[in-house]
């Protein structure tokens, strides 16, 4: 006989040693020719192990209600503590990076050394001071804080540091260096 499969329904030997296992047998045997092991059928369904899910059925999308719920994303999918989480490291993210460029005098040192010269600027709430060509006062008699130029005299650590006092003297504090500029004007 040639080697061949029994199909469902056909008998075969179910010795797993024998030759002729899984091999269609004769009709009106009671045993296997070979090893003279019992025969049965091949069932006609396969077992429940090896059949597969029923297709998923087709719904067209005009029976869909439009209160169904939106596709879901990687992030959707994601734990919720996780995108808490993520969430609240963006945000530290962020408000470090605003601290460090408000900051960035505090990070890099004192901008101005000894013997500098600058201008100082006055606003509605603060004043800056910024670097300037020294001896060259723009207007030797001004009023004006911006057009007169300043030589720093001596840096002080921490921003409530003190200065000598006279008519030509100012102190400057740069409360993001934590430093006191002590400012004489240049003649």
């Amino acid at each position: 006989m040639p080697n061949r499969m029994a199909r469902p329904g056909q008998l075969t030997c179910v010795d797993l040693t024998c030759a002729r296992s899984g091999q269609p047998a004769a009709e009106g045997n009671t045993s296997c020719a070979v090893c003279g092991g019992a025969l049965e059928r091949v069932p006609d369904e396969p077992p429940a192990r090896f059949t597969t899910a029923p297709a998923p059925t087709y719904r067209p999308s005009s029976t869909l209600s439009s209160s169904s719920a939106p596709p879901t994303t990687a992030w959707s999918d994601r734990p919720r503590g996780f995108r808490i989480a993520v969430a609240i490291g963006i945000a530290v993210a962020f408000m470090l990076l605003t601290y460090v460029i408000d900051n960035w005098d505090a990070i890099t040192g004192p901008d101005f050394k000894v013997g500098d010269c600058a201008t100082v600027s006055t606003g509605l709430l603060d004043s800056t001071m910024h670097k300037a060509e020294c001896g060259s006062s723009r207007k030797k008699l001004s009023t004006n804080p911006a057009d007169l130029v300043y030589r720093v005299e001596s840096v002080v650590d921490h921003k409530d540091g003190t200065c000598r006092g006279g008519f030509d003297r100012i102190t400057f504090s740069n409360e993001p260096e934590d430093t006191t500029y002590c400012l004489v004007l240049t003649r």
